[in-house]
């Protein structure tokens, strides 16, 4: 791409640096207002509609035999609640629980619906991930890894934004696309825990979104709460807090526009060693070739960069073409990662292509599973995450 980000801001109007979100927000969010090019206002169209549905989404869980070569189990913990056992690559099946693989070893589903209590921490700004004992959100919240695999395929990963800003457009999103698909919630939508706990139910891995500065602050302003370059670290730390506490249970964020933010190190790397401290993940969006995130993230959290943005232009042409390119790319290096939005030619586009990507030797894995973790370990042993 140009220096400029891409051009689809998650909010409205001019600097904002504290507060909640305007009502005006939501309602230009939703009723698609041209702010931010064209791109914006399909957007909003593909995803206007009421209120997402209210309560949460329960996982039922029955016994089952064991299919073999499997690596994450839901079983019950003692008490009679609800656990999951993640076990490590060298972990042994678990006594009368469910296993769920598939050839390569990617979980098919198995991730905690309803947030961890263990893993929020309760604060003045709202409730923030935690790690605690040893457990990262991104540990709890991903879809686990298998073993690796000889002769594995090209794998990728794709990420597709802007869930929770209509319900229409979130739900056609998580009725067309495959749990492989890893999902990230905008932090100005609306129900944002019922839109994480259905994600997770359908076997999506949840991540954050958060909007950082791009070049043209001026002319496209991300949102409330925008990370920017010459502000102080405390100040970016205090909206880093708002953002992560709009809803909870994901397994890290992925940045939004932020070409400026991620392009100075001085301003990037006090939010990663945020990240790091409260276990998550950071994924770079790929919509800035002068990003440096790769840098400052090496060795402190687990991190992953987009390799191209599938519909930076909006038509399914385009977004086709962008499909096949992201294949090349994982056919010559082994595995690609994209970044989307949830505009309704991208998804149709993205659910036709992961139908048939196994007929032609992709493997479509969630973006945890490429990440660059300095945290893991093959010979730690199994975790146990209770439930409540």
């Amino acid at each position: 791409m140009a220096d400029s980000d891409l051009t689809r801001p998650l909010g409205t109007g001019p600097r904002r640096s504290g507060g909640s979100l305007p009502l005006a927000i939501v309602l230009t969010l939703l009723g698609g207002a041209l702010v931010g090019g064209a791109a914006w206002l399909m957007l909003s169209s593909d995803m206007a509609g009421s209120d997402a549905p209210d309560g949460g989404v329960a996982v039922a869980i029955e016994d089952e035999p064991e299919p073999e070569g499997g690596d994450v189990v839901i079983r019950a913990a003692e008490g009679g609640g609800e656990g999951v056992v993640i076990l490590t690559p060298d972990g042994l099946p678990a006594d009368g629980g469910v296993r769920i693989s598939d050839p390569f070893g990617d979980v098919a589903a198995a991730l905690p619906v309803e947030p961890l209590p263990q893993l929020i921490e309760t604060t003045a700004v709202g409730r923030l991930p935690v790690v605690a004992d040893g457990l990262r959100p991104f540990d709890a919240y991903r879809r686990q890894p298998g073993p690796a695999v000889s002769g594995r395929p090209p794998r990728i990963a794709i990420i597709v934004g802007g869930i929770g800003i209509g319900q229409a457009g979130s739900q056609r999103a998580l009725d067309l696309l495959p749990g492989e698909v890893s999902i990230a919630l905008a932090p100005y939508g609306q129900d944002l825990e019922a839109w994480g706990e259905r994600a997770r139910a359908d076997g999506h891995e949840v991540l954050l979104q958060v909007p950082m500065e791009p070049f043209d602050f001026d002319v496209n302003d991300p949102g409330p709460e925008t990370l920017i370059v010459g502000d102080s670290a405390q100040e970016n730390i205090a909206r880093l807090e708002w953002l992560m506490a709009r809803f909870t249970a994901y397994a890290g964020v992925v940045t939004y526009a932020g070409g400026r933010f991620t392009s100075e190190p001085a301003a990037l790397r006090p939010v990663v060693d945020e990240l790091a401290r409260r276990g998550l993940m950071l994924v770079d969006d790929g919509s800035s070739p002068r990003s440096r995130s790769s840098e400052v993230a090496a060795g402190a959290l687990p991190f992953a960069q987009a390799d191209l943005v599938l519909d930076a232009e909006v038509n399914a042409g385009a977004i086709t073409a962008a499909l096949a390119r992201l294949e090349d790319i994982a056919r010559q290096r082994g595995y690609a990662i994209a970044t989307a939005s949830a505009f309704g030619a991208t998804i149709d586009a993205i659910a036709r292509w992961a139908e048939t990507a196994a007929t032609r030797g992709i493997d479509l894995v969630p973006v945890t599973s490429l990440a660059n973790d300095p945290g893991l370990s093959s010979d730690e042993d199994a975790i146990v995450i209770e439930v409540e």
